[in-house]
């Protein structure tokens, strides 16, 4: 049960863009804090999750896309889900299908969003308080399922009196793809990465379960992963293990615990071994079962055969009930077993090899609301999250060089006006009507069946439609100008390039992956404290007469405000900061605030190191003097980390927020 219980938060990344009353997060807001942002949350996630809208219709091949198409009923794709079952089969085609892609667009299911431990999102985070926040958040929560949809121009055709005629129009191919990812437990790969452990929110369990996600299929037939170092030392494991099969070690035959008749056994296994190799009719033996250390000598004088490298050795129990076990031998042409060497290494590395692929093809990535599917497969698959945003947003470029985020496209230029709410499915009706009528016939699925049932909440299926939108918010571009373009062109989107959106925030509205984000100016913003009986309208009652306010709480007795109208900022300065120093309340700019929070962090990052180099002199004078007693390791790492609990204990009551995190 405890393993069950990962599987929650997933689906909450996806719904907090409602801006109904169904939005819960949105109510836990208000409930909380009466905030005034309740414009912000048709922006905030991913997916709708109003159980009365429907965003997608029934089809046989692909999904329509006309505006004429009823929105009353529901239909669900059945995509390709691959698990370890059939997941050599489809690797084997995925590596030419993704190097023949224009894009790739991908979704991803998580069994958590944020740990209550960690802190909650500001309004008036920056962007390197947010990437901290999100990167304490996702510890410990797993990616479970990976959306991938493979999408590829092609000319469309007419077929008349049996010759194909080339119409001069164009459509997308498609190949979709559902990956379920859980880290099964096998000898081989166990000793990469041993036996993980993973946690969940409850809350994700019933979304998931009322949403039709498969748990016996994720934990029974989930394919398992390998981050780079694992996979680099899994594939050392096999590297030595071939290099020791074709080397002739002393042989156990030649120790004084071979007896006589052990001699006796082994060469009469070894001489039928022999005759079926020179025996054409069958391509197996099965040799008279034995104890290991019979079973040991018998491998090691096989592969000092010269036909070792022409045979299969297993060792197989003889039955459920027994601990007897034999040896049995098997014929197999050299490149098919080095064929089936290669295929147990690829599926010991497992769903990581998707990963590989996409990275080594640096086709353009499409996702919508991105951020956290990135953070997500970067440490999961690739390495543990770096610590600070810079070094993260560097590395992710080089890996993925061109990211489109359908979220932030579908919120800025010729959009913003048009589109009301860009929760995914949401995006994808409104694409269908006027003025981007989007057709039926510009996408055209070659893997996946449809059914009837609910729709998105599959990371394969959410990784479809993001495609569909990508292409109709494409084409809505490209007949802005003249001549129109009709199809993906990475010029026409060079506005929107490497721009992720970023939820929840008043004056950072993407991360930029490509460039230098602009540092906003927050002259207008001023950090209030206050008591601890005080509530929003206590806020927005102080700066009443100052046009109103955002506020971004940092803590029961503190908040950042900034205000509505810039243009009152001399204002302020004049009454409220003159006026706070004999009140209840006392209002800094934000400079002051900056200032006085870096001097503190650094004092106490910097009593902590003097803590610690006591520590560490006390404790090997204490090893000197007392050699046989155990030392204890310094923890310095502990306070030099940017996320150590130590050093951040202060900034978290700073700048913690009650309110939940709301995506």
């Amino acid at each position: 049960m405890g393993s069950l219980l990962t599987l929650l938060y997933s689906h909450y990344k996806r719904f907090a863009d409602n801006n109904n009353t169904c939005d819960r997060k949105h109510n836990i807001i208000n409930s909380n804090h009466n905030n005034n942002h309740n414009n912000d949350n048709n922006r905030r996630s991913r997916h709708n999750h109003n159980n009365n809208t429907n965003t997608s219709a029934a089809v046989t091949n692909a999904i329509p896309l006309s505006s004429s198409v009823k929105t009353t009923t529901n239909w669900r794709k059945t995509s390709m889900d691959v698990t370890r079952h059939n997941f050599l089969q489809v690797i084997g085609q995925l590596e030419a299908i993704i190097a023949d892609a224009d894009f790739l667009t991908i979704d991803t299911e998580l069994t958590g969003l944020r740990r209550m431990d960690t802190k909650a999102l500001n309004l008036l985070d920056t962007i390197d308080e947010r990437y901290f926040k999100l990167r304490q958040s996702i510890a410990g929560f797993n990616l479970i399922q990976f959306g991938l949809t493979c999408f590829k121009k092609s000319v469309t055709n007419t077929t008349t009196n049996g010759a194909d005629t080339n119409t001069g129009g164009y459509q997308y191919d498609c190949h979709s793809y559902n990956f379920y990812i859980f880290p099964q437990k096998s000898p081989t790969i166990n000793k990469a990465m041993g036996d993980r452990v993973f946690s969940v929110q409850t809350s994700s369990l019933q979304f998931l379960a009322n949403n039709g996600f498969d748990f016996n299929k994720l934990i029974i037939d989930g394919i398992s992963y390998l981050n780079d170092a694992e996979a680099k030392l899994c594939k050392e494991s096999f590297d030595a293990a071939k290099k020791q099969n074709k080397t002739v070690n002393s042989s156990p035959m030649s120790t004084s615990a071979v007896t006589d008749e052990d001699k006796k056994f082994v060469a009469e296994m070894l001489s039928k071994v022999q005759e079926f190799i020179a025996d054409d009719t069958h391509k197996t033996i099965d040799l008279s079962p034995c104890h290991a250390f019979k079973r040991r000598l018998i491998y090691e004088s096989l592969k000092a055969q010269e036909f070792s490298d022409s045979v299969e050795i297993k060792t197989i129990q003889v039955s459920p009930t027994s601990s007897d076990r034999y040896i049995s031998v098997s014929k197999i042409d050299k490149l098919e077993k080095e064929r089936k060497e290669s295929e147990a290494l690829t599926e010991a590395i497992g769903f990581t090899k998707v990963i590989q692929m996409i990275i080594q093809y640096q086709k353009p990535v499409i996702g919508h609301n991105v951020m956290l599917d990135l953070m997500h497969t970067f440490n999961q698959f690739i390495e543990p999250l770096p610590t600070d945003y810079k070094t993260f947003k560097a590395m992710i470029h080089s890996l993925f060089p061109i990211i489109y985020d359908t979220k932030h496209i579908s919120s800025f230029g010729p959009f913003k006006d048009k589109i009301d709410n860009t929760a995914l499915g949401d995006l994808y009706e409104r694409l269908k009507t006027s003025p981007f009528e989007m057709t039926s016939s510009l996408v055209h699925l070659k893997n996946g069946v449809y059914s009837e049932g609910k729709t998105l909440h599959e990371a394969g299926y959410d990784s479809y439609i993001t495609g569909l939108c990508f292409v109709g918010l494409v084409g809505y571009l490209g007949s802005l100008v003249d001549p129109k373009i009709e199809r993906f062109d990475q010029i026409l989107l060079q506005d929107y390039q490497n721009k992720l959106n970023m939820i929840y925030s008043h004056d950072y509205h993407f991360y930029n992956m490509g460039a230098e984000e602009l540092v906003p100016d927050r002259s207008h913003v001023f950090y209030v404290t206050f008591p601890k009986e005080w509530r929003t309208n206590e806020l927005f009652h102080l700066f009443s007469a100052f046009g109103g306010v955002s506020i971004g709480w940092t803590s029961d007795t503190s908040a950042l405000c900034a205000l509505k109208d810039p243009k009152n900022v001399d204002k302020i300065k004049k009454s409220l900061l003159k006026t706070s120093a004999n009140s209840v309340y006392k209002v800094i700019t934000y400079d002051e605030f900056v200032r006085k929070t870096s001097k503190q962090s650094e004092t106490i990052t910097s009593s902590l190191v003097n803590e610690d180099k006591r520590k560490t002199i006390k404790d090997e004078a204490k090893g000197r003097t007392s050699p046989k007693q155990s030392t204890t390791t310094p923890k310095t790492k502990k306070h030099k980390s940017n996320d150590g609990k130590k050093v951040t204990s202060n900034s978290q009551k700073l700048f913690d927020e009650s309110i939940e995190w709301d995506v």
